[in-house]
C-alpha cells in the first residue's frame, strides 16, 4: 500500500509541475547566410552543393548524348542548335537534325531544309482540332482513308504527297471529337 500511496504523490507532483510549464515557438530560418558563413560553411561547400544539383552538365562524358540536358536547350533555343547540320531524318512526327548522311534503311535521311525541320510537325492528338484553332494553321495528308494532321503545308515526309489545307468538312468527320485515337 505504501507503494501506491507513493506513486499518487509523484503523479501529482509532476501534474502540479507540467502545467506551469511554457512553450514558446519562434519561426525563424536553420541556416541564415551570415551564420552559415560564420560557423564555416563558406564558399567551398556552396560550390560544392552547386555542383551536386548541375553535376550532370558540368561532369558529363565527351560522348553525344541527345537524351538529357542537350535536348532540354534544343527545345528551349527551338531546334536553333540543330538547324546547321547537313541532314535530317523523319521519325514518324518530326524532323530530326544529324551530321550523317546514312542511318541504315530504317531512316530516308534527306538534306537539311530549314523550313520543314523547323515548321513541319506531325498533330499527334487531332482529337483536340476544332476549327477555331485549325483554320489557316493546319494542313492534312489522306491516304487509305487515314488522315493526318501537320503543323506546316509542304510534302508529306513519308509519301512525299502535297499537303492539303485543312477544310471545316474534314475536321468535322476526322478532328475534334471525332477523331480516331
Amino acid at each position: 500500500m505504501n507503494y501506491c500511496l507513493e506513486w499518487k504523490t509523484i503523479e501529482y507532483a509532476i501534474n502540479h509541475t507540467v502545467s506551469k510549464i511554457v512553450i514558446n515557438i519562434t519561426n525563424k530560418p536553420v541556416i541564415t547566410w551570415p551564420s552559415a558563413v560564420k560557423n564555416g560553411f563558406g564558399i567551398a561547400e556552396f560550390a560544392f552543393i552547386f555542383l551536386l544539383l548541375t553535376g550532370s552538365v558540368a561532369f558529363s562524358n565527351s560522348k553525344k548524348d541527345t537524351s538529357g540536358f542537350e535536348n532540354v536547350v534544343r527545345e528551349i533555343a527551338g531546334g536553333k542548335l540543330d538547324i546547321n547540320k547537313k541532314y535530317m531524318y523523319w521519325n514518324g512526327e518530326r524532323y530530326i537534325a544529324t551530321d550523317s548522311a546514312n542511318l541504315g534503311r530504317q531512316f530516308k535521311v534527306i538534306a537539311m531544309q530549314k523550313d520543314d525541320f523547323k515548321d513541319l510537325k506531325k498533330i499527334t492528338q487531332p482529337d483536340t482540332l476544332t476549327t477555331e484553332n485549325a483554320m489557316g494553321k493546319v494542313w492534312y495528308d489522306k491516304s487509305n482513308n487515314n488522315v493526318e494532321f501537320f503543323t506546316s503545308f509542304g510534302k508529306h515526309p513519308e509519301n512525299e504527297k502535297a499537303l492539303k489545307d485543312v477544310s471545316e468538312r474534314i475536321l468535322e468527320i476526322y478532328g475534334g471529337e471525332n477523331a480516331k485515337q
